[in-house]
């Protein structure tokens, strides 16, 4: 038994009604209907874990940045 991240209740792993985030060290679980994005269900990534890849791919070059720029990112 897992719980659902977005309703807290408890489901079976067994069933067909959930959906697991693919995400790198993301062990999620959701139900079906509870699940409202559409990128979600396509990609099966939770919003989470793309935040999480979207603020790593930070690239700056440290010798064109101007010292602000750095301390921003």
């Amino acid at each position: 038994m897992v719980q659902c991240n977005k309703c807290k209740l408890f489901v079976s792993l067994n069933k067909d009604e959930i959906v697991k985030c693919k995400g790198a060290q993301c062990d999620t679980v959701y139900h079906k209907k509870c699940v409202r994005s559409k990128s979600f269900l396509q990609t099966g990534i939770c919003s989470d874990c793309k935040g999480k890849q979207e603020g790593t791919e930070t690239e700056t070059s440290v010798n064109e940045a101007s010292p602000d720029i750095l301390l921003k990112n």
